[in-house]
């Protein structure tokens, strides 16, 4: 199902408040070597989207703008970020990503 809307999880929003951020935004997927669109655990970068702007909608979670593709399959109707710490180094990614076809 397409997004219509994303939301960031607890542990995101603790992070982005950490890093006072502003913004987020999902990145464009990039085509994988079997001309499949890679959605499924897509990251998350810090600000406005650096590439592609008239792709994104905007969406705002508690005071954080959330740019996202208009194209995202996701689980349900809402693009979930979350928020996972691994070695010390903390990554934002869609949670609930569904792989495109």
């Amino acid at each position: 199902m397409k997004a219509t809307s994303a939301r960031l999880t607890d542990a995101a929003m603790a992070y982005v408040k950490k890093k006072n951020l502003t913004a987020v935004s999902v990145d464009t997927p990039e085509m994988a070597c079997c001309g499949v669109a890679d959605v499924m655990s897509a990251t998350v970068s810090k600000g406005l989207p650096k590439k592609d702007p008239v792709v994104y909608k905007k969406c705002d979670d508690r005071g954080v703008a959330i740019y996202y593709p208009y194209y995202t399959e996701v689980e349900g109707e809402c693009i979930v970020i979350d928020a996972e710490k691994v070695l010390g180094i903390t990554r934002l990614f869609v949670a609930n990503g569904l792989m495109e076809i």
